[in-house]
């Protein structure tokens, strides 16, 4: 998967084949429950927002 800026946001696999496990996910995995094929899953990184979010560290000038 691209993302807006051009790198890499994500992958997933083409397969129609039918995923062994169908639930009992993590609750951010939660959207792979009942899913058809392994192409329904796909891994996107989505970067934390907010005041909490952790930032880049500064870098030195040395």
């Amino acid at each position: 998967m691209t993302a807006p800026s051009g790198g890499i946001m994500g992958v997933y696999s083409l397969s129609m084949q039918a995923p062994q496990k169908i639930d009992g996910f993590p609750a951010e995995l939660a959207s792979f429950k009942d899913a058809k094929h392994y192409r329904d899953w796909q891994f996107i990184y989505q970067p934390e927002t907010g005041p909490d979010a952790p930032t880049e560290p500064e870098k030195s000038g040395k």
